[in-house]
């Protein structure tokens, strides 16, 4: 027994020398982290609540699900319609127009490019009632504002 544990004590030896021995690989690139902020046209939010109210539920499940089964979402949710929210200015606070299309919410997803994730908000339901969706970088709060990218 004793000059088989001295057989083994020789390969976990190698083994552990063996990534001194390699060449030093450079680590994979950190994902980024992307908003997808999506604009919905006053009729996209009549929808919500509208005789069209469930086949525009059953677009937004059905694309929210796909987004969580990239594996890539990290956190969102909707918004209200604009005319629950303030604009808060220096001067003062006033209504929000519900005129045009509005923000009506955001998902964070990680990526590695605005490239990558605009494929993931081309199928965006908003595109469909007039709104449309903005993808932005967001910058890591670990950095001193003011030097990031």
């Amino acid at each position: 027994m004793k000059r088989f544990a001295s057989l083994l004590v020789v390969p976990v030896a190698l083994a552990a020398l063996i990534p001194s021995l390699l060449p030093a690989q450079a680590p994979a690139p950190a994902k980024k982290q992307f908003a997808i902020l999506f604009f919905e046209s006053p009729q996209g939010f009549a929808d919500r609540s509208n005789a069209n109210s469930s086949k525009y539920w059953q677009s937004w499940g059905g694309y929210i699900q796909g987004l969580y089964a990239t594996g890539r979402v990290q956190s969102g949710s909707a918004l209200l319609p604009p005319t629950v929210g303030v604009r808060v200015a220096k001067s003062g606070e006033s209504s929000l127009s519900a005129r045009g299309p509005a923000l009506s919410g955001y998902i964070v997803v990680s990526g590695e490019s605005v490239a990558e994730v605009s494929r993931l908000a081309k199928e965006s339901p908003a595109l469909e009632s007039g709104g449309h969706v903005e993808i932005r970088e967001l910058l890591p709060m670990t950095e001193p504002m003011g030097q990031g990218r």
